[in-house]
């Protein structure tokens, strides 16, 4: 049987650049709070609890998470028009305006212009990713190539971390400006050899061309007949044209009671993860080792090694996802991140700005346990769990609404965190600690597992009729239906042969149009 092949890994490798540029343009922010250079060239205090400060932090923070919801919403309305393609071409190219008006900034106000502006591409950015791998992955492997959004997102926060440490030393006025350049380009320069994800393409009526994608992107040599995407293309066919008369604006999707489950489980389980308090613990971490006593440039090294290590967490993960199944890994992550929060609180509330070694030490400790369990159970998983709920009409509306949920509340979060802390402190974590464990009950009952089974096959967990059930086929039921398929292919040359244009039957109809007599 095929699956993904070189060519499969290396498009998937390339996208998650684009998942790379979402995690340095959000995380970019945190070295810089550590530059003296950005304080003075702004002409902002550094010291802790100055409530100008405060505001600024708390308002560039903000306002690049609104961004993000702007740009999720842009794609919810725009995602199914032009492609997957075509809209990370154009949110690329705005993430490349946004990091020139951050680098050119000669004031507070034009950077956080180019905050928002970078929130809305990178936004827009994370809510295509995921959902490109998985049409373009097969059942058995999805969870692997979606959770590489999650690596390559990670991969931002290193960069990002690793750059600022090293900016740390140089021109203190232009170290925390060059940040803002590495990444929005690389998109932009592969995007014209990735193929348009096959689904989209039988969404949009173009069946030869999805055909022939799916034929790229899953064969291998142990699969001579492309039995695989043969397969892959009847099921996508069949459930495209079951759902073809559904609706798709957000409003009658609400009216569909399968579909307004699937929404409010994407939205609800993206506002418990962020309730986990990880993007207040990334982007305030510099101030939070201040916190700790720790100063200079150890508090950049630090944060560089955490981001570090959540690199090499997430990509573990990746290899356990399509093992231990998406629900069970993102249980285990929220319990064991509600634990290490709670710990992390307890540290800096009695050790905080204390010369207390150990008490501080294990306050780093805990927030590396903590970076290891959201990194391991949840990252990567949340990004395929996401991109399988929803069927192909709507995949793109769904996914961009349960991340407009995530940057939502990283707005909420973010946006008062730099008062709460200069005003409570380690209080504020208390709102973590509560909010996600009141949340954890929803994601142990109310999250069916979709491990294993195709996009198409995902729907049956929520009450709609499939198409075609590939994943409950018996041996011989599967044989029977491959057997007719090459029957049918018998018609015509094997396609890698020639493209499925040129391809056609003795009656002279495209070996598209067999497919669709096939299993009825």
């Amino acid at each position: 049987m095929g699956g993904a092949n070189t060519y499969n890994f290396l498009v998937a490798a390339a996208v998650t650049v684009g998942a790379f540029t979402y995690g340095f343009n959000n995380s970019v922010i945190a070295p810089v709070y550590g530059m003296a250079g950005f304080f003075s060239y702004f002409e902002l205090s550094p010291e802790a609890g100055n409530q100008q400060t405060a505001s600024v932090i708390g308002a560039a923070n903000g306002l690049f998470f609104a961004g993000g919801m702007l740009g999720c919403f842009t794609i919810a309305w725009k995602g199914d028009v032009l492609g997957r393609v075509r809209n990370l071409q154009i949110v690329a190219a705005i993430c490349l305006v946004a990091a020139i008006i951050q680098g050119a900034s000669v004031h507070i106000a034009m950077y956080i212009v180019g905050r928002f502006l970078s929130g809305y591409g990178s936004g827009g950015m994370i809510a295509l990713i995921p959902i490109y791998l998985s049409e373009i992955s097969p059942p058995h492997m999805r969870g692997r190539m979606v959770g590489l959004a999650a690596v390559g997102q990670v991969l931002g926060y290193c960069t990002a971390g690793w750059a600022g440490y090293g900016c740390y030393f140089g021109n203190t006025n232009m170290s925390w400006r060059l940040l803002t350049f590495i990444s929005p380009t690389f998109i932009l320069t592969v995007s014209p050899w990735l193929p348009e994800s096959p689904r989209w393409l039988i969404l949009c009526d173009h069946h030869e061309r999805a055909f022939a994608t799916l034929q790229k992107l899953h064969h291998k040599t142990q699969d001579t007949q492309d039995i695989l995407a043969r397969e892959e293309y009847l099921q996508i066919k069949k459930q495209v044209d079951l759902d073809s008369s559904k609706p798709r604006t957000l409003l009658a999707i609400l009216k569909i009671p399968s579909y307004r489950r699937r929404l409010f489980t994407a939205m609800l389980l993206e506002f418990l993860f962020q309730s986990t308090g990880v993007l207040v613990v990334n982007n305030y971490q510099v101030l939070l080792y201040n916190n700790l006593g720790l100063t200079g440039s150890l508090p950049l090294m630090l944060y560089a090694v955490y981001c570090s290590w959540a690199g090499i967490v997430n990509y573990l993960s990746t290899f356990f996802i399509d093992r231990f199944g998406r629900v069970k890994m993102m249980i285990y992550g929220t319990i064991g991140s509600i634990i290490n929060v709670a710990l992390l609180m307890t540290m800096i509330a009695v050790y905080g700005g204390t010369s207390n070694k150990i008490g501080n030490g294990f306050g780093v400790f805990f927030l590396f346990f903590f970076v290891t369990c959201y990194g391991f159970g949840i990252d990567p998983t949340v990004y395929v769990y996401l991109s399988e709920l929803f069927p192909t009409h709507i995949r793109a509306q769904g996914f961009a609404m349960g991340i407009a949920s995530f940057l939502g509340s990283a707005l909420v979060y973010n946006e008062v965190a730099g008062t709460a802390f200069a005003t409570i402190g380690w209080k504020y974590y208390l709102v973590f600690v509560s909010v996600s464990a009141a949340g954890l009950p929803f994601l142990i009952f109310c999250c069916p597992e979709t491990k294993g089974l195709t996009l198409e096959e995902v729907g049956q967990l929520f009450g709609d009729e499939v198409g075609l059930d590939l994943s409950h086929m018996t041996a011989e039921q599967r044989e029977e239906l491959d057997r007719k398929l090459l029957s049918e292919a018998g018609k015509v040359p094997i396609a890698n042969e020639g493209t499925v244009e040129q391809v056609v039957s003795k009656d002279g109809t495209s070996i598209v149009s067999h497919f669709g007599k096939v299993a009825e």
